[in-house]
């Protein structure tokens, strides 16, 4: 019988060992439950749970981390310092990005390449092809991402898909096939993801004369599914730049030959057969990408056409169907790239940049409005690679 006494639980009446992982109920030791300066460094043992970095807020500072010295000395210091330049805390959002397919040359990739944010490293996860599909390599397809698995739909000229796959994110391994589309899509990129479901939002499409205006959904939980039909785009589109958060999806401009366009759409997921017109880009592009968390998107580069590219990043408060403000710029202007989101940044990944495919991975911070900085480029430089990666809403 445990001995309380004024509300308190007095240490020498606990036995060792007696309080365990498994005795504790999920979320049940909470921030608002620890009373300031309970936890300091004189009460935590040297590599005590055998972590080398722990995240807190440290005298109100979200912006540094508690790390151990190699003497088990606890220090805070700050994120930059402790995670070697990543712009993502430990255990804070998503961790890995995932570049399924691209082209550069002519040349297709057939790899699933795993960006591990905290170690700045990439490494292939697998094929994009499991075997049946035929070809070398895959681009212009539509990536999805559901919590577990990464999406990748569609695209290639020859031959043309229609496929669906799927790969996990846990393991290595070749994406399976799970499914077919409606119809040969590509130029779509990226779409956006519910908790249940992958949409994919226009593209070109094989016998169709300038771009599409359907979208379309597909069930992550289906180890065989089809798509269906949703909502249609204001107009067609291509290379449409698409955000999500836990209950919508937003797309910003897109190509629109023999042009581009700026109109930007918001559709709800529990009813996705309603589109909902809002404000346009400030500046009307294609083959930009949207990164951002749940509170705002950040559009970033794309083109014009006619070789007229941006720099830009434009950020879109998402509570809020007002014009989008400027958040700053990348360091060099960028199309048919793809991104990564953590939950403080954003990630530009290859593309095209000065008339020529690069490598460059170029990030900002969503608090400050300042130009983007380059972290160490990958190996190979493709433009228009899918990217998935467990999504930062969710």
């Amino acid at each position: 019988t445990l001995n309380i006494k004024d509300g308190n639980v007095t240490s020498d009446k606990i036995a060792d060992e007696a309080v365990t992982n498994n005795k504790i109920a999920n979320d049940a030791v909470t921030v608002s439950k620890i009373a300031d300066n309970a936890v300091t460094e004189t009460k935590i043992a040297n590599n005590a749970v055998g972590i080398t970095q722990l995240s807190v807020q440290a005298d109100g500072n979200s912006g540094d981390v508690l790390s151990t010295d190699g003497n088990g000395v606890l220090s805070f210091i700050p994120i930059s310092e402790a995670t070697g330049g990543n712009t993502n805390p430990p255990s804070s959002g998503p961790q890995d990005a995932f570049l399924v397919g691209g082209s550069a040359g002519g040349i297709t990739n057939p790899d699933i390449i795993n960006y591990a944010f905290a170690s700045d490293s990439q490494s292939v996860h697998g094929l994009s092809f499991n075997g049946t599909l035929g070809g070398g390599g895959i681009d212009g397809g539509t990536a999805n991402s559901s919590t577990t698995d990464g999406y990748y739909s569609t695209g290639g000229s020859t031959p043309f898909r229609t496929d669906i796959t799927r790969f996990s994110f846990a393991s290595t391994g070749n994406a399976v096939s799970i499914g077919n589309t409606d119809r040969h899509r590509s130029a779509a990129r990226i779409g956006t993801n519910s908790p249940t479901d992958g949409y994919i939002h226009g593209g070109r499409g094989f016998n169709v004369v300038g771009q599409l205006s359907s979208c379309i959904k597909f069930q992550f939980a289906e180890s065989s599914t089809s798509s269906s039909a949703v909502f249609n785009l204001d107009t067609t589109k291509s290379n449409i730049g698409c955000h999500s958060t836990t209950t919508r999806g937003y797309l910003y401009g897109g190509a629109n030959d023999p042009g581009v366009i700026g109109s930007c759409i918001e559709f709800v997921f529990a009813n996705d057969q309603t589109r909902i017109d809002i404000q346009n880009l400030n500046e009307s592009s294609g083959s930009h990408v949207a990164l951002g968390n749940n509170t705002n998107a950040y559009i970033c580069g794309g083109t014009a056409g006619g070789g007229v590219n941006f720099t830009r990043i434009d950020t879109h408060l998402l509570s809020s169907s007002a014009s989008l403000t400027s958040h700053g710029d990348l360091n060099t202007a960028v199309n048919s790239h793809n991104g990564a989101s953590t939950n403080i940044s954003g990630i530009t990944l290859c593309g095209t940049a000065n008339g020529s495919n690069t490598s460059k991975k170029q990030t900002f911070s969503y608090a400050s409005n300042v130009v983007a900085t380059d972290l160490p480029a990958f190996t190979l430089a493709f433009e228009g690679p899918g990217a998935c990666q467990v999504p930062a809403s969710f």
